[in-house]
Parts: C-alpha cells; sequence; structure tokens
C-alpha cells in the first residue's frame, strides 16, 4: 500500500459581493498566512472553484440579487469537488437558511459580523478534517487502522452513541481511548459497533456502540450518572 501526501500550501475562495468583507476576510486569512482568492458572484465563483482549486470555500448566502446555494449544488454534484469543505455566511442568521444550507452540503454556517478567532478556528478544522493521505490498495479488501477523535453523547449500561467526524462499519469491534470510561470502570470492556451510523449533519456521524464484558459495579455507576 502506497500513501501519497496531500499538499500543505492552503488556498481559500472567498465568494462575498461586499468589498467591505472581502477586505475583512483578506486581512485575516493572509495575515493567518493563508492564499486567497475572491468572487463577488455564483459564476465567478464557480469560475474560481475550477481555476483555483481550493482546500476551502467560504460561501455568502446572498450574492447581489442571486442565491449562493447555486455554488454548494454545483460543489457536491461534482466529482472533483464534492469534499471540498465549504463555510456558508450570512448577515441573517435564518432557520430557514441554515437548515437548507446543511442539506444541500454547507459544512459550517457562521452568522456576520464574523468573529475572527472562531473564523480561523473553523477553517483550521475543516482543514485538518479534510487533510487525509489518499491511499492506493495493492491488495483486495486490505485492514486500514486508524484514529479519529470523538465525542460520548449518551451512555448507558448497554452501549453509547460516539459523535465524530468518521462513520464506523456496523457489527466491528473498535478500540476507546477515554479517560471518563477508564475512570467508571468501562474502559476494559470490549465495545463494538451496532447499526448504521446516523448523519445530524454533513461531515459528522453517530455511532451507536455496544458493550461486552461489563460488570455490575460499573453499569451501576452508569445507571446513577442517568440519575443526575
Amino acid at each position: 500500500m502506497s500513501i501519497q501526501k496531500p499538499k500543505s500550501k492552503k488556498h481559500i475562495l472567498v465568494i462575498d459581493d461586499d468589498e467591505d468583507i472581502q477586505n475583512f476576510l483578506r486581512k485575516i486569512l493572509e495575515g493567518a498566512g493563508y492564499h486567497c482568492r475572491f468572487a463577488a458572484n455564483v459564476e465567478e465563483g464557480i469560475s474560481s472553484v475550477k481555476t483555483f482549486a481550493p482546500h476551502l470555500i467560504i460561501l455568502d448566502y446572498k450574492l447581489n440579487e442571486e442565491i449562493g446555494f447555486e455554488v454548494i449544488e454545483f460543489l457536491r454534484a461534482s466529482q472533483s469537488y464534492k469534499n471540498t469543505p465549504l463555510i456558508l455566511i450570512s448577515a441573517k442568521a435564518d432557520k430557514k437558511i441554515v437548515l437548507q444550507g446543511f442539506i444541500i452540503g454547507a459544512n459550517e454556517f457562521m452568522a456576520k459580523p464574523i468573529n475572527p478567532s472562531i473564523l480561523l478556528q473553523t477553517i483550521k478544522k475543516h482543514l485538518k478534517l479534510h487533510e487525509l493521505p489518499i491511499i492506493k490498495y495493492e491488495q483486495e479488501r486490505p485492514i486500514v487502522r486508524g484514529k479519529s477523535i470523538g465525542d460520548i453523547i449518551k451512555i448507558n449500561e448497554l452501549g453509547m452513541v460516539l459523535q465524530s467526524s468518521v462513520k464506523l462499519f456496523p457489527k466491528v469491534k473498535i478500540d476507546i481511548e477515554s479517560p471518563f470510561l477508564n475512570k467508571i470502570g468501562a474502559g476494559p470492556c470490549n465495545t463494538f459497533t451496532h447499526d448504521l451510523a446516523t448523519v445530524p449533519k454533513p461531515g459528522t456521524y453517530r455511532n451507536e456502540i455496544k458493550f461486552r464484558g461489563m460488570d455490575e459495579k460499573t453499569a451501576k455507576k452508569i445507571r446513577n450518572i442517568k440519575q443526575i
């Protein structure tokens, strides 16, 4: 198996018709070391995607009389750009806009005025999630091991729900490193995925995990946690 490492230079495309926002984002992004390009409408945005090949896109919901969703639809329908992370921004934090944006493929939503530190943290997170190696297999159905950070969002004595950026196959054994599980005594338990993962939003998966080999003492601790 050979691994091709991803390029290190990061390109960010900003699609926004407001020159003040463009200048504001230019200062933040270039100050953080990113190479930026700017577009003011849907046509320029799609053309820039093809020529600039950005690692991440920041897209305004409203571009003069146009709606920016057309850019997202182009990306997600393209074999070449379908995995490019996209941050949707808008002057209105309208729930319908946010929901529709996530449904068609936006990865994040941020309302204006934009907080520079939160923006940079969000960009760093998504660039890291998508900075994965391209793996070329030299044998059929190899076993590949990997690591991912996740959050335990539900737990009982039978199992838990693990939320992360990785979709796990059902009915496979996984190893979980968790100070919390170790503290309550569940660390030594065997953990297996159960059914297919659910998708609360694009790029996020909720995997149901089952415990095996849990003793009654640990089960009691977990039941007490539920009662708090």
